[in-house]
């Protein structure tokens, strides 16, 4: 199954529960409505992408990738071509014309860069956007984005992206951590799926997963699920696991593989639950294997805190997301609905954790 086609199933999926989790609204329009919206790929994710496919799925390599005469410009300019290309698209009309200026996606992509979310100026320091639109005409930055634009079905990856991949691939598959894991092939012993597509339900609720890899041990009568991350920050992963919710990848691609593991006469195999294998972009660092053990399963159906911040689980977010479909109300959460609109505001510990008894405020005394 190519990768058009699994996007075109329509169905509930990882990522897509974790756009609902973190912004209700956007959810709505993109996998309800289906409004065509603009994916913004970074970087990190391309690369992520051209290291798995090379190492896992070969065949399908010029399918997904262009390979672009010009490296990606690199540093913050590097970023401001991914804006002004994913804005460009944004502004294309159904017959493939750009319908806003130029200067103004420029400005828009310059700033998106260079200004914080509350227009504190964070980047770009040294350097105007008179000046990139001035310098823009002939440099490797319109070249790169021409590239681009031409090639946008495809991920662009410049000769330096590859060598690193290389790196990358060569790393996995030589490292006495990961290469009896990277290198597994079908037998006797092994069934090894790459990129597989599992469709299932689960709470009602029919949804879709395509795993990195899922090997299949007929002499210990195990299967277990692996998820290649690509990333500067191997040794903090426990921190991306929480930021990017990959802890609702992990529950949902477990819940699909049981049912897969039944359909296909494994159902007295033992599952696994995922592993993550991290590796390190440039190969400098040493790839890790993060294991999810039952208590991460317990927190990713569940929901768990870490610090004030709470973490929907999957069976909430499910739950809150057939109530959405059910009622077609999105414009409030379920739980404010619920309550009427009618809302608390939490009651605040000083820095010992202690609530501060003082009852004075402004010369008068509070009494409930």
């Amino acid at each position: 199954m190519t990768e058009r086609e699994y996007r075109a199933i329509n169905r509930l999926s990882y990522s897509s529960l974790k756009d609902f989790i973190e912004d209700r609204w956007k959810y709505y329009e993109k996998h309800e409505l289906r409004i065509r919206k603009v994916e913004e790929q970074t970087y990190d994710m391309t690369f992520g992408t051209l290291v798995e496919t090379k190492l896992w799925t070969p065949d399908v390599y010029h399918e997904l990738f262009k390979e672009a005469t010009n490296n990606k410009p690199k540093g913050q300019m590097g970023e401001v071509i991914e804006k002004l290309y994913n804005y460009t698209i944004a502004a294309l009309s159904p017959e493939g014309v750009v319908t806003r200026d130029f200067t103004e996606l420029l400005a828009d992509a310059f700033n998106a860069v260079a200004f914080n979310s509350k227009g504190i100026r964070e980047k770009l320091k040294k350097t105007s956007y008179e000046t990139v639109l001035m310098e823009f005409e002939g440099s490797e930055q319109e070249r790169y984005y021409k590239e681009m634009l031409a090639n946008s079905d495809k991920y662009l990856v410049g000769p330096t992206d590859l060598k690193y991949a290389d790196n990358c691939i060569a790393q996995l598959q030589k490292h006495w951590k990961t290469s009896n894991i990277v290198c597994r092939k079908s037998n006797e012993r092994y069934n090894i799926h790459y990129q597989l597509v599992v469709l299932y339900e689960y709470l009602g609720i029919k949804m879709k997963s395509k795993l990195d890899m899922v090997s299949v041990d007929h002499d210990l009568k195990i299967i277990e699920i692996f998820d290649l991350k690509v990333t500067f920050d191997v040794e903090l992963f426990n921190f991306s696991y929480r930021k990017f919710r990959y802890y609702i990848q992990a529950f949902l691609y477990y819940m699909a593989i049981r049912q897969w593991a039944k359909e296909n006469g494994y159902g007295n195999y033992r599952i696994i639950p995922m592993r993550f294998i991290v590796a390190h972009s440039k190969a400098q660092i040493a790839p890790l294997i993060f294991r999810i053990g039952k208590g991460n399963m317990i927190n990713a159906r569940d929901g768990f805190a870490d610090g004030n911040k709470w973490y929907m689980g999957v069976n909430e977010a499910i739950s809150a997301l057939k109530w959405h479909r059910d009622s077609e109300i999105w414009d409030i959460s379920m739980r404010n609905f619920e309550n009427k609109g009618d809302c608390t505001i939490k009651i605040y510990a000083d820095d010992s954790g202690e609530i501060n008894k003082h009852n004075v405020v402004s010369g008068a005394g509070v009494e409930y």
